[in-house]
């Protein structure tokens, strides 16, 4: 038989298993055989079906990886293989983790994160949010590969709430979240001296 043509579409149906559709081959086809490759060459997945449509389990969003298709007629007689390279739909990714927050004081504090272990494609920076009573103060995006900032401008003794998070082609990812108090500021001390008026003050006078 004729090989089958080009992969038309990839499609996650659920969690790392995708549906592949491609380009039937003409005439009688008993079936077909894919084989999925990592980049590294290592086998991610052979599959068979009687028609141009198969579903590949174990792939990972956002990932490349090299195709190898071909297929068979009633005689078992093989085609020749179609080869193709293609990237999985990115989706977004999965939680960052939020390292434990440092140099707090009565008005700054510094937070580090971590890349999410599920990026699900390619991260392109990150999006942290501080929030006062549920109410958004200020956002920041950020591009960093050892992510670290700090957060300055805060007020003493308020409670606070930062989110972050991963921002691939897909989107916005999840959110990971942290809650936090500001410490309690210094007073200055009053400088100036207290005078009363002069009609409120009663002076006496004692003999000895």
């Amino acid at each position: 038989p004729a090989p089958p043509g080009n992969i038309t579409e990839i499609k996650e149906i659920k969690n790392n298993a995708y549906t592949i559709n491609f380009i039937a081959s003409p005439g009688n086809v008993l079936k077909y055989h894919v084989t999925v490759k990592a980049a590294n060459g290592n086998i991610i997945n052979e599959s068979e079906s009687s028609n141009n449509n198969i579903i590949i389990s174990g792939l990972t969003p956002g990932e490349i990886y090299n195709y190898t298709l071909y297929a068979v007629n009633g005689n078992n007689v093989a085609s020749e293989s179609t080869y193709v390279t293609l990237k999985t739909p990115e989706k977004v990714s999965g939680a960052v983790q939020i390292d434990p927050l440092a140099n707090l004081t009565s008005t700054s504090v510094t937070i580090t994160w971590q890349k999410p272990n599920e990026p699900n494609g390619n991260i392109l920076g990150y999006i942290v949010e501080l929030f006062s009573n549920k109410s958004l103060i200020l956002d920041y995006n950020l591009t960093c590969s050892n992510c670290s900032h700090m957060i300055p401008n805060l007020k003493p003794y308020r409670n606070y709430t930062i989110n972050v998070a991963a921002i691939n082609g897909a989107g916005k990812g999840l959110s990971s979240s942290v809650d936090f108090q500001t410490h309690i500021g210094k007073y200055d001390k009053l400088n100036k001296a207290i005078v009363l008026p002069s009609d409120i003050i009663g002076i006496d006078s004692l003999d000895p």
